[in-house]
């Protein structure tokens, strides 16, 4: 399963408005990012999000921490 799959596969498993999804890649391989719109959001999703999923890691963040760091 690519990774364009299986965040298409996440959103229907885990369907949520309070987020969005996109394609993340760093030094230790390929991940789904989960964006939160509030930091309330972000705890209440790390919560029902797993942590892997068909493969690939899911991080769940705040949108204000990728803003205080930086788009990537």
């Amino acid at each position: 399963m690519t990774i364009t799959e299986a965040i298409e596969s996440l959103k229907k498993e885990y369907p949520s408005d309070k987020c969005e999804f996109r394609y993340g890649k760093d030094d230790t391989g390929n991940g789904i990012e989960v964006f939160a719109e509030k930091r309330e959001y972000a705890h209440e999703l790390r919560k029902y999000f797993p942590m892997r999923y068909e493969g690939y890691r899911v991080f769940v963040m705040y949108k204000g921490d990728v803003e205080k760091w930086g788009e990537h």
